[in-house]
């Protein structure tokens, strides 16, 4: 009986182990920390569209089908500036559906992403250039299904780049520990000619020895350029506490977990090495009564230190909000990304949002996106009193 309890527990880990999984994810997102409205949302702004100025006016229902949830937006575009047309779209922001953890997909801006241990893909954000405003360039679709011990993930964004991953839990290799072994495969056509990597693979082993808490895994990776990199590390989750430090060995052109959060922003990344290098990875995130998070990524590899600090809050004095600050691979004309997203909300139908989106290209040259706008709650909306009806 105790056999069959822990090959059951064992099975459990192995399927969120198997999972795209995210540890001491950083940077934030306004997503994260605020609450979902039964009702949908609504709002009006400022959106900047091929070199057109335009106010918006959009209305965003929740819909729910059985296990399926999502979102789409009816937006209105009415140009400021008198030299561009008014237009209408229909777009659906995201859709998604899980079942246990084990079937499923999801449609959208897709943020956090992770396949494999993270060397090749690692926190990938499908949505990360341009403004802040969700547009379809932006989507991708991901789908996972999992049979038995084996697990299937298929990642396709709208831009083209797609990856596949696959990955068997060995059952009781370690005291009722399964042994996950996975291989991972990214491409992005997009990049096929340039002075640029476009494709890679990996390949992995995991071992949670408990569970969620201590996971000691290693993966080796290739990008197409013959570049290569193997980690070597330990990640997990501790109450509010999570937490990963990895020791990476690449070769001189390898760009570790090269399709990233700021992969979108485009540019070839290199560490700009005339050998084999080695650096070390250590990230963690941390809640405070899960009101405030705040998360460091940092990595070190001889005199190049790469960083990314992310603050957050949930409802605080009428605000919800983060704040974040990275500094990438070098990029041409991308030396770091300062961003800023502020929820205040009023207790009438309508909330501002504030964003904030500054990209440097040197120390102290840099350029400022600013956004404003106003959200309506449905939920609030008495359409019975609207209309004047007694209810």
């Amino acid at each position: 009986m105790m056999s069959s309890l822990f090959k059951k527990l064992g099975m459990a880990v192995a399927v969120m182990v198997m999972a795209s999984s995210v540890h001491a994810q950083t940077p934030f997102y306004l997503s994260d920390f605020e609450s979902s409205s039964s009702g949908g949302s609504g709002g009006f702004g400022m959106a900047r569209i091929n070199n057109g100025s335009y106010l918006k006016g959009s209305l965003t229902p929740k819909l729910s089908v059985g296990p399926i949830n999502g979102e789409f937006d009816l937006n209105m575009y009415l140009p400021s500036d008198g030299s561009s047309q008014s237009f209408f779209t229909v777009v659906f922001h995201n859709v998604g559906l899980d079942i246990n953890r084990q079937y499923g997909f999801k449609w959208g801006r897709l943020t956090h992403i992770t396949l494999g241990q993270g060397l090749l893909m690692g926190n990938y954000d499908s949505g990360s250039s341009g403004p802040s405003e969700f547009t379809p360039d932006k989507a991708a679709f991901l789908g996972y299904v999992t049979l038995a011990n084996l697990r299937l993930d298929a990642l396709m964004t709208a831009r083209g780049l797609y990856g596949v991953r696959t990955a068997y839990a060995v059952n009781n290799v370690v005291f009722g520990t399964p042994l996950v072994v996975g291989g991972t495969y990214v491409k992005d056509p997009n990049t096929t000619g340039l002075n640029a990597p476009s494709s890679g693979y990996g390949a992995d082993v995991a071992l949670p020895f408990m569970g969620d808490i201590f996971t000691a895994y290693s993966e080796y990776t290739r990008l197409d350029t013959e570049a290569d990199g193997i980690a070597t590390g330990v990640r997990g989750s501790l109450l509010s506490l999570d937490y990963r430090l990895e020791y990476r060995d690449l070769s001189a052109s390898f760009i570790p977990s090269y399709f990233n959060s700021t992969y979108e922003l485009g540019g070839a990344r290199s560490l700009a090495k005339s050998s084999r290098f080695s650096g070390f990875l250590g990230s963690a995130s941390a809640s405070l009564f899960d009101y405030f998070k705040a998360g460091v990524r940092y990595e070190k590899y001889d005199t190049t230190d790469l960083v990314t600090v992310s603050g957050g809050w949930k409802r605080f004095q009428d605000t919800v909000g983060v704040i974040n600050y990275t500094r990438p691979f070098n990029a041409p004309g991308v030396y770091a990304l300062l961003d800023m997203d502020v929820l205040y909300i009023n207790q009438s139908l309508f909330d501002y949002v504030i964003n904030l989106k500054r990209q440097y290209q040197t120390e102290t040259v840099y350029t400022d996106t600013y956004g404003f706008g106003l959200r309506m709650d449905l939920t609030r909306l008495n359409v019975g009193k609207l209309l004047g009806l007694p209810f």
